[in-house]
């Protein structure tokens, strides 16, 4: 299986789609908010939350035999200048939760 985070972003939606086109059908989503309907169908499961919510991350690589993960969730330069606790708590934060569920 394959996790992408981030999966709303110009980035995981571009990457979605070229996985899609090379034929790839175990696609997991993450993302804050819900995806797109054309990403969605692309997609094998999908999960909408916070990537610093430890218990669904936890979920996410229980319930799933992930081997390969694009981990793209991030908050932009633009609005990590504007509130830059919240994007370290999301940018380093949510990557070290990705990072501590890996076996």
């Amino acid at each position: 299986m394959i996790l992408i985070t981030g999966i709303n972003g110009e980035m995981g939606s571009a990457l979605i789609k070229k996985l899609h086109y090379l034929k790839f059908d175990n696609i997991i989503g993450f993302d804050l908010n819900e995806p797109k309907d054309q990403i969605k169908s692309y997609l094998y499961k999908n999960y909408t939350g916070d990537i610093q919510n430890h218990s669904l991350i936890q979920k996410i690589f229980k319930d799933n035999n992930i081997d390969t993960i694009y981990h793209l969730a991030a908050i932009l330069s633009t609005k990590a200048e504007l509130n830059p606790i919240m994007a370290h708590n999301i940018n380093v934060g949510g990557f070290l939760n990705i990072i501590e569920h890996i076996n």
